[in-house]
């Protein structure tokens, strides 16, 4: 992952935590310079700064590692963000579990739903 790439995912990751970069140095007890030239693409984190990252953002380092590209994905398939929905759903009870499972099969039928509209887009003459 390039350091945009890696940027993009962690101004994400900011982002849902509702933390601006200041905030999000604090909580990880880092230099705010550090934050900021890797937000901006600047500099890529090392492995110290991937794992202070996921310690504030409280996600297993793996997750962090792969999305700065310092961890290659055990499965290929896999991008950066499985290694925290897996996280994630661990620490959901049983009903939360079958609605997130339940919000996955909807966002599919959608994706396949746009695919579709798409596909008849392009064969319908203009």
């Amino acid at each position: 992952m390039e350091n945009t790439d890696f940027s993009v995912w962690l101004k994400e990751q900011m982002r849902a935590k509702g933390w601006r970069q200041s905030e999000f140095a604090h909580a990880a007890h880092v230099d705010p310079a550090v934050v900021s030239n890797i937000v901006t693409g600047k500099r890529g984190p090392g492995l110290e700064t991937c794992n202070a990252f996921a310690r504030a953002l409280q996600i297993p380092p793996e997750v962090v590692l792969q999305a700065a590209g310092l961890l290659s994905p055990r499965d290929k398939s896999k991008d950066a963000y499985i290694g925290e929905i897996n996280s994630t759903y661990e620490k959901f009870d049983r009903q939360n579990k079958r609605e997130a499972l339940e919000f996955f099969r909807m966002l599919l039928r959608l994706q396949e739903q746009r695919e579709f509209d798409a596909k008849q887009d392009s064969l319908s003459p203009e």
